[in-house]
């Protein structure tokens, strides 16, 4: 009667340790070493041509800095319904400059929106995703991507960037 209670013991402890192990490698990840939640929010002035702007931001994994955003525009996608307002695929390149002079540059395409009514002066939003497309510093050889958002109205920009990156520097020196 005793052996079958060893082997019972036995049992549940490799099934504790396998489960033990499992738990450590989904928290810990290794296969995901290094990849970290991005999320950052800044404000910023349109240029006098409006095809640029320039600001501040900040985020977790780069503290305070400053953008600056160059758009480009493409094909256009049509009415919204409300004249004068259209919408169209744009992009745009964007560098984010840490206080340490570390650079991150992200490369965005998507659906950009004119938009009107009271209270909006030349309003525009911009629902784009973005990839990682380089960087220096802590930043070198960056990858990743998620979602970039913005709005303007009256010559300022609110971003907002949620996604993820993985860099092999060590990024919390900011």
């Amino acid at each position: 009667m005793k052996s079958p209670r060893k082997w019972y013991w036995a049992a549940l402890l490799v099934v504790v340790l396998a489960l033990a192990s499992a738990a450590t490698r989904v928290k810990g990840g290794s296969s995901h070493d290094g990849l970290e939640r991005f999320q950052a929010d800044g404000t910023a002035v349109v240029s006098a041509d409006g095809l640029s702007s320039t600001g501040t931001i900040k985020g977790n994994e780069i503290g305070i800095g400053s953008i600056t955003d160059t758009g480009y525009a493409g094909s256009a996608l049509g009415s919204t319904g409300n004249p004068p307002d259209f919408c169209l695929l744009s992009g745009g390149l964007a560098t984010i400059t840490t206080k340490d002079g570390s650079t991150l540059n992200l490369t965005r395409q998507g659906v950009l929106c004119t938009v009107s009514g009271t209270g909006i002066t030349n309003g525009v939003t911009g629902n784009q995703v973005y990839l990682i497309s380089g960087g220096t510093g802590r930043f070198a050889g960056a990858i990743g991507g998620g979602n970039y958002t913005f709005a303007i109205n009256n010559g300022t920009v609110l971003f907002h960037i949620d996604g993820n990156i993985q860099a092999p520097g060590d990024r919390d020196s900011h």
